[in-house]
């Protein structure tokens, strides 16, 4: 079965162990993470609407003069 992920590499150690019988082993220790595909357009329609309600925080808190250019140069990038 093949799944649609990509695997991530987040730690990789290398041993190099010495032994009596065999000489010198190497071994290497990956700890992978596997990360589903993303669609670019969803992630971007998820932005920006979690960048409207950010918008709709400032409003309600009365900090509307500071966060709107921020947020306005940001929601104009997103399209």
């Amino acid at each position: 079965m093949k799944t649609n992920a990509r695997p991530v590499v987040i730690w990789k150690k290398t041993y190099d162990t010495v032994t009596k019988d065999e000489g010198k082993r190497h071994e290497v220790k990956t700890v992978q993470c596997f990360l589903p595909n993303i669609n670019v357009k969803v992630f971007l329609k998820a932005l920006n609407v979690f960048m409207l309600i950010l918008l709709i925080i400032a409003i309600l808190t009365n900090k509307i003069k500071e966060a709107a250019p921020i947020m306005t140069f940001i929601l104009e990038q997103l399209h």
